[in-house]
């Protein structure tokens, strides 16, 4: 019997890998300026309570649906996908629950807390 040499996968590369930002697609955005993406993250996770406010107080499905197409761009541009994909869902189906978006939206914030810390 033959034993196989594996190499464990470091940890930080597991998380990376779930993590709500894809931080590899912005650093190919920023030029690989870590300055430039810590502000650019700052500037979204400082954003972030007021986009997510303003989808929850529209009562019109129109203002709503502009609310979340705001945030889809916002999300795509720093490459949080999920939160992206969800606001892009919710965008075309504007009456549905907002549990699964609110919940990511905290989870990227609390992403970009963690890796600015």
């Amino acid at each position: 019997m033959v034993a196989l040499n594996a190499t464990p996968v470091a940890e930080p590369f597991i998380k990376a890998r779930k993590a709500p930002i894809d931080l590899v697609y912005l650093s190919t955005l920023t030029m690989g300026d870590a300055a430039l993406e810590a502000e650019i993250l700052g500037m979204f996770a400082s954003q972030l309570p007021a986009y997510i406010g303003s989808i929850q107080q529209c009562s019109a499905a129109s203002d709503r649906k502009r609310a979340l197409h705001t945030l889809k761009g916002a999300a795509r541009s720093v490459g949080a996908k999920r939160l992206s994909e969800l606001a892009a869902m919710l965008e075309n189906e504007p009456s549905s629950p907002l549990n699964d978006l609110v919940g990511e939206a905290d989870r990227v914030g609390e992403f970009i807390q963690s890796v600015s810390a």
